[in-house]
């Protein structure tokens, strides 16, 4: 009985590690695309070059919010947005010097990192495959046991991929996002890993055939990006 305290703190300190961004939609106005790049690579230079409030901007090349910029920040957690750069100065400058160029705001998110599903190699893209899932209501058991299998055939296979979770879900198609980062367009020619053939492998000739039957229970609908970040 002692020591349940103790676990009970071990494990409330791991669970307070993890990593989160925030990430806010914005459309230029016509024409101002290049502009808007540079006034937000000003604006973060001075405001978010440090941890955790580092910020990138990727720009979505396909899919429904093609020509729609992302702008995040972090990782961070919920806590460290208590001390985030906010009203005043920061805001003041964006308002000044961001703000005329851009047409529309679109939605805010805080999407965290799950780190044991995931499996990276610490580099860091400037393209990346971005696909939103929406998992049916009482189905999500289903999708994290597919997601402990599929996590484990990328593991040994070294296959990169990154896994997130919507801490605030708007039931607008949005649960989850995996991520495939890669280096350029010709990437994405090269059939050089083979899922189906890795998964049946693992689990039995029709192993891959049965993970697709329960992927089709536990998908309600998906969606794929293509986004490259703006250096």
């Amino acid at each position: 009985m002692i020591c349940i305290p103790l676990v009970m703190t071990a494990q409330d300190e791991e669970d307070s590690k993890y990593g989160m961004i925030e990430v806010t939609y914005m459309k230029p106005m016509k024409g101002m695309d290049k502009k808007m790049e540079e006034a937000i690579k000003k604006h973060n230079a001075k405001y978010h070059s440090e941890a955790p409030y580092q910020s990138r901007l990727w720009h979505i090349i396909s899919g429904n919010e093609a020509g729609w910029y992302v702008w995040t920040m972090g990782p961070l957690t919920f806590t460290d947005m208590d001390g985030a750069p906010g009203p005043g100065e920061h805001m003041a400058d964006w308002n000044k010097n961001v703000d005329q160029y851009v047409s529309e705001y679109g939605r805010t998110e805080y999407w965290k990192y799950n780190d044991k599903m995931s499996v990276t190699d610490n580099d860091m893209e400037d393209w990346q495959v971005t696909w939103f899932m929406e998992i049916e209501w009482g189905q999500y058991y289903r999708f994290m046991n597919f997601l402990e299998d599929l996590h484990e055939i990328q593991a040994e296979s070294g296959e990169e991929m990154h896994v997130w979770m919507n801490e605030m879900t708007q039931n607008d198609g949005r649960d989850v996002a995996f991520t495939w980062p890669f280096d350029k367009w010709a990437d994405l020619d090269k059939d050089d890993f083979n899922m189906m053939e890795a998964y049946n492998k693992e689990h039995g000739p029709m192993g891959w055939a049965n993970a697709m039957k329960e992927w089709e229970d536990f998908n309600h609908r998906m969606q794929q990006e293509i986004w490259r970040r703006v250096k």
